[in-house]
């Protein structure tokens, strides 16, 4: 069995991470399934130029959620989970904005390389 290049590889996984891959696995039935067949991909994976820079402090979100609820008495924790179902994206997206203040007050900015983007234009077709 040929090996496949890194590049072929994520030609290969840029190719299938479509997001009809998830709906299209929830469709299958339970049970095996035979597979046999090739397919050819074609086309360019480019990948932009690595860059330094700040790399975002990241909170551990259950060690958050355990601080918080330390705190909380039983009627205050069922107010936050009735919240917590409630909101939205743009909520969420906010919090963590709130949560990455107060992280940068306590921890230095931590700097690194961020690898370049990605990306692709390729074909996929069955070969028969």
């Amino acid at each position: 069995m040929k090996t496949l290049s890194p590049v072929s590889l994520v030609a290969l996984g840029v190719a299938v991470a479509d997001k009809t891959l998830t709906e299209t696995k929830r469709g299958l039935v339970p049970g095996k399934s035979a597979v046999d067949f090739t397919v050819r991909i074609s086309g360019t994976v480019s990948k932009g130029q690595d860059t330094t820079g700040v790399i975002a402090q990241r909170a551990e979100p259950w060690k958050l959620f355990r601080a918080a609820m330390n705190r909380l008495n039983g009627v205050t924790i069922d107010a936050i989970v009735r919240d917590a179902e409630a909101m939205t994206d743009d909520d969420t997206e906010a919090t963590k904005g709130h949560v990455s203040t107060a992280l940068r007050a306590i921890k230095a900015d931590t700097i690194g390389k961020i690898s370049g983007k990605v990306t692709s234009d390729l074909t996929v077709e069955v070969v028969e």
